[in-house]
């Protein structure tokens, strides 16, 4: 009884430390008035969703289905920034790539209606290519915009190393400014 007391212990120890976990969101800062929260819940989740869908039209929005079977595979994919009173501001999504998915991706081959929970890397594996997947804010507001996207190269920064390439399909004029003075490759 006591060396099956002992094994129980050590499974669980060794499955609750295996597990990713998220950072504190304390550890990314973004000033007083703002913060990253990741990963994310299924109601965050269905917000992004709402809001892809009115930044980007329903056609290029990603399915539920398919979030879902993403998120499966690495639950840090999505990243919401929130106010000082927890008023959703904006989203956006990190997924990181396969070698071979990315290079398809990048010659035209694939899309990113392409993306299946078999060509995103587990949390745990560390990523060459990561992909932005989609980043919009509620209102428009260009400096709300500003701290979305100091937060996503935080957060890859954070999460990773700089030694990646990151991809997008678009972006405005602003956001390509902000993502090419970074120090990662485009």
């Amino acid at each position: 009884p006591l060396l099956l007391l002992i094994s129980l212990i050590l499974c669980l120890t060794i499955f609750y430390f295996s597990k990713p976990r998220a950072r504190l969101v304390a550890d990314i800062p973004l000033g007083a008035s703002y913060k990253i929260i990741f990963p994310c819940g299924d109601n965050e989740y269905r917000i992004a969703n709402k809001l892809s869908k009115k930044a980007f039209g329903k056609e290029n929005s990603i399915s539920k289905e398919k979030i879902s079977d993403w998120k499966s595979k690495n639950p840090f994919l999505l990243s919401i920034l929130v106010d000082n009173k927890h008023k959703l501001r904006g989203y956006f999504d990190l997924i990181p790539l396969d070698e071979s998915f990315y290079n398809s991706f990048k010659s035209g081959l694939k899309t990113e209606k392409d993306i299946s929970s078999k060509v995103i890397l587990a949390n745990n594996v560390p990523p060459k290519y990561i992909y932005i997947g989609g980043i919009t804010t509620i209102d428009g507001n260009p400096i709300v915009g500003s701290v979305l996207i100091t937060a996503l190269i935080l957060k890859i920064k954070y999460l990773y190393y700089s030694d990646i390439i990151v991809a997008a399909t678009a972006a405005t004029d602003d956001g390509e400014h902000y993502l090419n003075c970074s120090e990662f490759c485009f």
